[in-house]
């Protein structure tokens, strides 16, 4: 599974800071399916014939754009059945789909589940992803702060490849009120640790035991504040071997 980190930064990005930039988040895997999407990264989608599908995790304007959308058609869009009915365009396919109700998209078999993000109006959903392509499975998690018991009992069903997660809020910012929706890196620490755990595991075919989160597995971070994140350099040297910090046009196989 090839994934291609096409913007990494959260709402906050809208220029350039000493010479740096993220555009906002979205993710796009093997070249045909995308996560959320702005018109940012229009310009970094270099084969955007081969997307077939798209995966929105909700409705903020840094992960929704129609205008991207439309760009992109023909083309299935899945979004949470709360407001799929906003996504309209010639030539786009609007798949609604339930929370915990798996469903298939550019070959790869997607659950979708709750996420503790809150979109306006608050009965829109938040979702976080596991995409499974008969090889690989990988959690997408991103918007939202920490899993749900419902998302996190889902997740020990599987053993992950890799994660991608919400890291809006960096290293050092104690009292940040984000973190009622958002992830800081002490609050990723805590939640890897029981991810890692054996006691949360599950037995494969072949009898062996594997945790939520396989040893070795890379922890991918994205969406990061401009405010709350220093340069790559500095987060690579604070964060690395620990976490992955995606930066924009990062490409990794899993």
């Amino acid at each position: 599974m090839k994934i291609r980190f096409l913007g990494t930064g959260a709402a906050d990005w809208r220029e350039p800071v000493n010479g740096e930039f993220r555009a906002l988040s979205s993710t796009l895997f093997d070249e045909k399916l995308l996560i959320d999407g702005t018109m940012m990264v229009r310009d970094r989608i270099t084969h955007p014939e081969k997307i077939t599908d798209m995966l929105l995790t909700h409705p903020h304007s840094d992960h929704f754009d129609l205008e991207l959308i439309r760009s992109l058609a023909p083309i299935r869009v899945h979004a949470h059945s709360s407001w799929a009915d906003r996504i309209s365009g010639e030539g786009v396919e609007v798949v609604p789909f339930e929370y915990f109700e798996s469903f298939q998209a550019a070959g790869y078999t997607v659950l979708p589940m709750e996420a503790n993000h809150l979109p306006e109006p608050h009965d829109e959903g938040a979702v976080h992803f596991v995409l499974q392509d008969g090889e690989k499975t990988v959690l997408y998690a991103t918007d939202g702060a920490w899993l749900l018991t419902r998302e996190w009992y889902a997740l020990t069903k599987f053993s992950l490849d890799a994660a991608i997660f919400d890291a809006t809020i960096g290293e050092g910012y104690p009292g940040d009120y984000r973190i009622f929706e958002h992830n800081s890196i002490e609050m990723l620490r805590i939640m890897l640790r029981t991810m890692r755990q054996p006691m949360f595991a599950k037995h494969n075919a072949s009898g062996h035991i594997h945790p939520v989160l396989k040893a070795g597995a890379p922890v991918y971070l994205t969406h990061m504040a401009r405010t709350l994140h220093g340069p790559q350099g500095e987060v690579d040297a604070s964060l690395r071997p620990e976490f992955c910090p995606a930066h924009d046009g990062m490409e990794v196989t899993v």
